[in-house]
């Protein structure tokens, strides 16, 4: 039922964001805002590092994941978090997110109904919390229900939800703060999906744990509640993780597995310096690769315009699948170029969106909303930022 709940919330709240930039989008030379250095497509919101190391997010704030200190109504503008100073890195999960601090803290808001905020309860907090006994954390991830976090030792630590074994440690017992993934010492790197977790190791290979995917996602005999090493994966230098996990390798290529399937080349992509994928299903399941150009390839499912080329779909109330596709245009079958973007610097992407933080500072996203059916085939811009 987990499995269930959380992806219908991805597909349905992670859109929600998307078309909120639709309606609040402004045209690029507007005044310059704040500029962003990174940016996290999260379910249901989204969240930016900006410059002066400040955090701004957007979106669904029914569980305090915007962290301006009381639930509203959604905002199509970024707001800022209040009290996040010194921010080198933010993650917005499922409906909380997570900020990494100057010297070594995490601080965590949102919904926290599994302890996923990592303060040793189950309250959801409007403004952000500490993670309990986090004091010289390297990088941090947040997952839809669990996270995580790489320390200066090279060693993980995860909180939260662990139905499927996502905290590898060893168990299914949720914990409501950070506990040690037993046998990782050289972790630089650490990925969360909705049931499973990854770290990129120094020499470039990658250790899994959580759902299997092999048995379903009612079954949980193929569960692996530690580590496992990805059989026949080199050269990794970043990672990502949803229903299948991927890895851009050093050589600018990237390969896909899930717990079927070796790693694989994913066609068309080369010359990638970043990499941004959803893996939730039939609608959500796209992938982007940014070039060393500045431009953006994306590739997969289309229905609401996520692959950024003007291509998609329309909502059809009450009938059949919901969408309908023009007859005039075939799918894009491979890669195509996003239009209108030459000077990416980053991108994230969650089901039905996602984002790339320009070099100026400001940031475009393209995609959908699944309950609000409004649909944006090309990038548009944030408002307030760059």
């Amino acid at each position: 039922m987990r499995r269930s709940f959380s992806t219908r919330l991805t597909r349905a709240a992670s859109a929600l964001v998307a078309a909120m930039l639709v309606a609040g989008s402004i045209a690029d030379g507007a005044e310059a805002g704040p500029r962003a250095t990174a940016v996290s497509a999260g379910g249901d919101h989204a969240c930016v590092l900006l410059a002066d190391q400040t955090v701004r997010c957007w979106g669904q704030n029914d569980h305090g994941q915007l962290g301006t200190g009381r639930k509203t109504r959604p905002k199509r503008t970024p707001v800022a978090v209040r009290g996040v100073t010194g921010a080198t890195a933010v993650s917005a999960g499922g409906r909380t997110s997570c900020a990494l601090i100057l010297g070594g803290t995490v601080q965590c808001w949102g919904t926290n109904d599994d302890g996923q905020l990592g303060d040793g309860t189950r309250t959801d907090r409007f403004t952000p919390v500490t993670v309990s006994g986090l004091t010289d954390a390297i990088a941090v991830s947040t997952g839809v229900q669990h996270s995580c976090a790489v320390l200066a030792d090279h060693a993980v630590e995860c909180w939260g939800a662990n139905d499927r074994g996502q905290l590898g440690n060893g168990t299914r017992t949720p914990s409501l703060t950070p506990e040690v993934v037993p046998g990782l010492t050289n972790a630089t790197a650490v990925t969360t999906g909705d049931l499973r977790s990854c770290a990129l190791l120094a020499d470039g290979t990658a250790e899994c744990w959580g759902w299997s995917g092999m048995l379903g996602p009612i079954e949980q005999a193929g569960d692996h509640l530690t580590p496992v090493a990805v059989a026949g994966l080199s050269g990794a230098v970043t990672i990502g993780t949803s229903d299948r996990s991927c890895a851009l390798l050093v050589r600018g290529v990237v390969e896909c597995w899930d717990s079927v399937r070796r790693p694989s080349r994913v066609p068309g992509f080369v010359g990638v310096k970043g990499f941004a994928f959803s893996a939730d299903g039939l609608q959500g399941d796209h992938q982007c690769a940014l070039l060393s150009t500045g431009d953006v390839k994306c590739s997969g499912v289309s229905y609401w315009g996520e692959l950024g080329n003007g291509f998609s779909c329309r909502f059809i109330s009450g009938g059949g699948d919901g969408v309908q596709c023009p007859r005039s245009q075939k799918p894009p079958t491979g890669p195509v170029t996003v239009s209108g973007l030459h000077d990416a610097t980053m991108i994230s992407a969650s089901s039905l969106y996602t984002c790339a933080v320009r070099s100026g500072g400001g940031v475009k996203c393209w995609g959908d909303m699944f309950s609000l059916h409004v649909i944006h085939s090309k990038p548009v811009s944030v408002p307030g930022l760059g």
